[in-house]
């Protein structure tokens, strides 16, 4: 071998070396690509399940969330009821021990006005009996001749006379 066919071999051997070297990165750029567009589909597919998993996590959401908004409507309702019908018999209940309360004032005014119209009365007895009786005496007096003394008090009634 001369050097003339080294030279060639080493030539061949160098452009096969080049290209296989370009095949080489031919064939890496294309896996390269490959597997950008891989990921770039991978990552649409995740894009889209995260997309529907957010819409129905939003959806199960809203659900609950009106679910336990009509649960507390309705609890609230309930208590509503409850509180008002609660205040209706404490109302009622006011309104009998009131009036209870009212009646019983109402009858010890009648027995106390009771009382004192039957003390007025005995009074105006006693005193129309002590007055028949002085009237009594005063005749008693008079039929029995008895003249007042100056110690005793004068009758009311008479003028005096002035000096």
């Amino acid at each position: 071998m001369g050097f003339a066919e080294e030279m060639l071999n080493l030539g061949e051997k160098l452009v096969n070396s080049a290209d296989n070297r370009i095949n080489g990165n031919r064939n890496r750029i294309k896996n390269t690509k490959g597997m950008i567009h891989k990921f770039h589909l991978n990552n649409k597919q995740m894009a889209r399940d995260l997309h529907n998993n957010l819409n129905e996590f939003t959806e199960n959401l809203n659900g609950e969330v009106n679910r336990l908004r009509r649960k507390f409507k309705n609890e609230h309702k309930e208590m509503r009821k409850a509180q008002h019908e609660t205040f209706e018999e404490f109302k009622e209940n006011l309104s009998e021990n009131v009036n209870h309360i009212l009646k019983g004032a109402r009858g010890l005014i009648k027995k106390c006005h009771k009382n004192s119209m039957d003390t007025h009365n005995e009074c105006i007895m006693a005193h129309k009996n002590f007055m028949t009786c002085m009237k009594e005496i005063e005749r008693k007096k008079r039929h029995a001749g008895y003249q007042p003394t100056h110690s005793e008090p004068k009758k009311r009634g008479r003028k005096r006379t002035t000096h």
